[in-house]
């Protein structure tokens, strides 16, 4: 028999334990170089972080260092009581005339404070000269950022001939009056640097309304000028006007640039009320069938008022009268105008022919009035209206005269063109004429 040779198994195991260890060796080579590659990545990522914040550093020093070199060397960049709320213009373009930032990257003045006592404070008084505290801000990318801050102040002279006069309160508003009580209004004359001069001047006062006036106190006799007193940069006046608008006041003085602001005047309280619809006419009703009647509230100097009010309704007449807020609506006896309008509508009836004048009324305002038409209704009845005839029998027409008359439902005498025809409950020969022994007829005829 011939022996069979040995398999070498363990050659074969030998193989498989190597190829085994290579997969292991790959894995753990992986693993290692994602470590290093995120490594790697982290620091590029700080890097380049790095790289910013010396970049925001680089940009804060010189912009803050060449922003307060400006200051210095151009004093007219200087703004009084400069806001806090508001970087000044003037500060804004200053920013943007430093050398442009790299992409990605912006510089603003992020805050101004003024030196009050013994720090800085977020305000200051209109036109103060406090020395300030500007921050100038730099932000880049991955959330970097930077600020420094340097002090400023006013280094131009304060004491230059006045060129122009401002403004330094806020426009003002109020109601219609004789006097001027809105304010107080202040205006001030300044230097070509935007400092307040104290020049005495003479401000002439004037209004594009035709019913303004001025005064130096509320309610005081009117004037046309106040005066800026020598060491002194401002005046102050009060304003009235008895027109509502929004009329525009100007300050002006020889020689200098004047000063305008708009101002706002609204109606007064009401004191009268009108009719301000045209007369109505028409037949009598018992419902509220003429209108629409308007009822206008204006203020004592005739402008049209917007205060709530609740006007009475009545009238002269002795007959049935209504009044409603629709035609032929329900009866009222009053109508509303609502605060904010200045005129309420309604409507008016009347059963009586006649001129009745109707009233408008409210508590404290003078009433309006109008006389108003009311003609007759169509006919509904008709009635001899003269007394009883009495006579020899006759074979024409003798007895007489004999009116007849028509009236409206409401018992007025109507004036509607009719054909009457006439009959008798006589058994004999009846006549009816319309003149004496005149030729019969059968009916007679009332015109229009």
């Amino acid at each position: 028999m011939k022996r069979l040779r040995p398999v070498r198994r363990r050659q074969f195991d030998e193989v498989g334990d190597t190829l085994i260890e290579l997969l292991f060796t790959l894995v753990i080579v992986g693993i290692c170089a994602a470590g290093l590659l995120a490594a790697f990545s982290t620091s590029i990522s700080a890097s380049a972080e790095q790289r910013g914040l010396v970049t925001v550093n680089t940009l804060v020093r010189d912009g803050s260092a060449e922003l307060s070199s400006d200051f210095q060397s151009t004093p007219a960049d200087y703004v009084s009581c400069a806001s806090t709320t508001t970087t000044p213009p003037s500060y804004q373009a200053l920013v943007a005339s430093l050398p442009a930032p790299p992409s990605s990257y912006t510089e603003a003045v992020s805050s101004i404070s003024y030196l009050s006592g013994g720090g800085y404070v977020s305000n200051c008084p209109p036109g103060s000269k406090a020395p300030q505290l500007i921050t100038f801000t730099v932000s880049g990318p991955y959330s970097t950022g930077g600020s420094a801050s340097f002090v400023i102040q006013d280094i131009h002279p304060t004491t230059l001939t006045p060129v122009k006069l401002l403004f330094l309160t806020s426009p003002v508003s109020g109601a219609t009056s004789a006097n001027a009580t809105v304010g107080p209004i202040t205006v001030e004359e300044v230097d070509s640097f935007g400092d307040p001069s104290t020049t005495a001047e003479t401000v002439n006062l004037s209004s594009s309304s035709a019913g303004a006036t001025f005064a130096t106190s509320s309610g005081g006799p009117s004037v046309t000028s106040v005066s800026i007193p020598s060491g002194s940069s401002t005046a102050t006046f009060w304003y009235g006007d008895t027109q509502v608008g929004t009329p525009t006041i100007s300050a002006s003085a020889t020689g200098l640039t004047s000063a305008t602001q708009q101002e706002t005047i609204v109606p007064g309280v009401a004191t009268t009320l009108k009719i301000t619809s045209s007369p109505v006419s028409g037949p009598a009703s018992a419902k509220a069938t003429l209108g629409q009647i308007t009822v206008t509230e204006y203020d004592a100097f005739n402008n049209l008022a917007t205060t709530f009010e609740s006007v009475n309704l009545a009238s002269s007449s002795t007959g049935t009268t209504e009044f409603a807020t629709s035609k032929n609506g329900a009866t009222v006896n009053s109508v509303t105008i609502p605060s904010g309008s200045s005129t309420a509508n309604f409507w008016y009836g009347d059963t009586l022919v006649g001129t009745p004048t109707i009233t408008a009324a409210a508590t404290g305002l003078t009433s309006a009035s109008q006389k108003e038409t009311i003609v007759a209704a169509s006919a509904t009845t008709l009635k001899i209206t003269s007394s009883p005839v009495s006579g020899s029998a006759s074979a024409t027409a003798t007895l007489g005269a004999i009116t007849v008359t028509e009236y409206d439902a409401f018992g007025n005498l109507s004036t509607s063109a009719e054909t009457v025809g006439l009959a008798s409950s006589s058994t004999g020969t009846t006549e009816f004429a319309t003149s004496k022994n005149g030729a019969t007829v059968n009916s007679v005829t009332i015109p229009s």
